[in-house]
């Protein structure tokens, strides 16, 4: 894989071979063990690029938590076989939730979330991923009018009534951070539907949320089912990734009836495998200094980095 007139060893081989002589693979799975049995000792991302990765930052710039993400979920998986099953009984569960409550079917999902809260689930449905489930309503905008167009979608799809339509979602909302709100407004907005049509929606709303989050004290104070982003309380939603592997995006796959074992065995990849998936960041690193001229933020270095995060997560 290489660029048109980028000659041989020119910037794209050297980015990738810093991978490859800084150990970056071997020094991402110690960090992440470290990280889970005792944590690192005072994490600087100043001095270690895989800190400011990995880790949320706070107001300071300092690691929020001392948890390396998403980074190891792969890893955790093939140690945990159990999770494919543990995944699917939640969703069956959930559905069985909703029929004990209404005596009706889960038809529809809103997912209300921003940013990567939802933007797997989106890119789910447009690869026709989750049309074996409920049709999933991705809600990532605060407008009125977003949530109106879900309701008008359903409608003129199958001609329900509101109460029908209410009493035949599921409503996950998700906020990976401790300040995100706009989860909060939306759910403000589909509580007062539901009291409006006298739908008793507590069997409807789950929530995943930050302990101590906006979203999850509104959750705690309504009762709702709590969920965890991930399966050991370890915190893996530390940098604000959902997707592959968290339960945030598991979940619609497996109410869509996808096969949770093969997905997660999608995602144990080889040493091999990972490089050249690093060799790809690194070639599109090059493309990307060239279109943005080198702008602040967008060195070689920078993106490659960022790159090589997404490609292994």
């Amino acid at each position: 894989m290489s660029l048109f007139n980028d000659s041989p060893g020119g910037v794209s081989d050297s980015h990738f071979e810093r991978f490859r002589s800084e150990r970056v693979l071997e020094k991402l799975d110690e960090s992440v063990g470290r990280a889970e049995t005792g944590g690192l000792a005072q994490p600087d991302p100043a001095r270690e690029p895989l800190v400011a990765l990995g880790m949320e930052q706070g107001p300071s710039g300092r690691p929020a938590g001392n948890c390396y993400g998403a980074f190891g979920l792969s890893w955790k998986a093939r140690q945990n076989p159990e999770w494919a099953e543990r995944i699917a009984a939640e969703a069956a569960g959930l559905r069985e939730r909703i029929h004990a409550a209404h005596r009706t079917p889960l038809r529809y999902m809103i997912w209300a979330g921003m940013g990567s809260e939802a933007e797997d689930k989106s890119m789910y449905n447009a690869a026709g991923l989750l049309k074996r489930g409920p049709r999933c309503y991705v809600l990532d905008s605060t407008d009125p009018a977003k949530l109106r167009g879900i309701f008008d979608n359903i409608g003129r799809r199958h001609g329900l009534p509101m109460p029908a339509i209410l009493r035949s979602t599921l409503v996950v909302a998700m906020a990976m951070g401790m300040s995100s709100f706009e989860p909060v407004v939306n759910l403000e907005r589909l509580e007062a539907l539901y009291e409006k049509h006298r739908v008793d929606g507590r069997a409807n709303f789950v929530s995943l949320a930050l302990p101590g989050s906006p979203l999850d004290q509104f959750a705690n104070r309504r009762g709702y089912r709590k969920l965890e982003f991930d399966f050991d309380g370890a915190g893996a939603a530390i940098g604000r990734v959902s997707g592959p592997l968290t339960r945030g995006s598991l979940l619609p796959l497996a109410l869509a009836k996808t096969d949770i074992e093969r997905w997660l065995r999608g995602s144990f990849l080889t040493a091999q495998q990972v490089h050249t998936a690093w060799r790809l960041a690194a070639t599109r690193s090059r493309c990307c200094c060239q279109s943005f001229g080198r702008a602040p933020g967008f060195g070689p270095s920078r993106i490659s980095k960022r790159a090589s995060a997404n490609a292994r997560a």
